[in-house]
């Protein structure tokens, strides 16, 4: 791996092949060669021969974020590495990514792995990126896994909650922007908040604040969130997006529009009633 970085990344193609009984009436037994075209990873690989859990850490280590991808047959690394008493913790790491990836098709049962402490491994896999800057906290916001889900993620990896992903996001950003369109605890979203109260200062790439993406979501979030992001950084509501747009121009446009936080931000500032955005726009 040190020599050629890329070859965690590549998938492999061959062609198993066994000799296999067949028996016919009144015909002796003949042995067939079978064979079937697959394509794995290395830690698929590693996970089918059941290599020593060190070896496969390494490999979720370089790449975690083949954790969610099948083999020719169809099988996550979870499934090739079946019920090994060996490889328990091995498992119980990669149902953690996928639930931060996908945590409705994942079995009830599975979820128990939230109930215990966050093990070393798992602390080691959400403290490295799975992509670039993109790290398992930032998958589970943007997924909007539950609560539970985020909150043992953030055990394992407390300092998540300040990094930033390419286009500036950080995991906040990802679970606000979710909440445009889909439905998040507001519990969770105050809870984030206060865990990281600088978060409220991060500017997106596209020049959003966090207190745009609350009003853009309009009355999906009540007065108290509106009024508790205000307080914690009361120049968030004069701040212009890359459009020239103040949240205020967010709470307005929005179709579901909450005049309770169209409120709060006027009696911030009132005069951002007759501010322009970039399409001479006002609110």
């Amino acid at each position: 791996v040190s020599a050629n970085p890329d070859i965690i990344h590549q998938k492999i193609g061959f062609k198993y092949t066994w000799d296999k009984e067949y028996r016919s009436p009144g015909r002796p037994t003949k042995i067939l060669n079978a064979s079937v075209k697959d394509f794995l990873f290395p830690v698929h690989l590693a996970c089918r021969l059941r290599l020593p859990p060190p070896t496969i850490f390494y490999l979720i280590n370089q790449a975690p974020y083949l954790l969610t991808e099948r083999d020719g047959n169809d099988n996550l690394p979870a499934e090739l590495l079946g019920n090994s008493r060996d490889h328990q913790e091995v498992v119980d790491v990669i149902l953690l990514h996928m639930l931060a990836s996908e945590e409705s098709s994942i079995p009830a049962d599975i979820t128990n792995i939230l109930k215990n402490a966050p093990t070393k491994n798992m602390t080691s896999v959400a403290s490295k990126p799975i992509l670039n800057d993109f790290y398992l906290i930032h998958l589970a916001c943007e997924n909007c896994a539950s609560a539970r889900v985020i909150d043992f993620i953030v055990k394992c990896f407390p300092s998540g909650l300040k990094q930033t992903s390419t286009d500036s996001y950080l995991p906040l950003h990802f679970l606000l922007d979710k909440a445009i369109k889909a439905t998040v605890e507001q519990s969770l979203v105050m809870s984030l908040i206060k865990q990281c109260p600088e978060s409220l200062q991060s500017r997106s790439s596209d020049g959003r604040y966090p207190l745009h993406f609350i009003c853009a979501a309009g009355n999906k979030f009540t007065k108290e969130l509106v009024d508790f992001a205000i307080k914690s950084y009361p120049l968030a509501a004069k701040k212009k997006d890359s459009m020239g747009r103040l949240p205020l121009h967010h709470a307005v446009h929005t179709v579901n529009y909450h005049l309770p936080t169209i409120e709060s931000l006027v009696a911030v500032d009132p005069l951002s009633l007759e501010d322009l955005d970039s399409m001479d726009g006002t609110p």
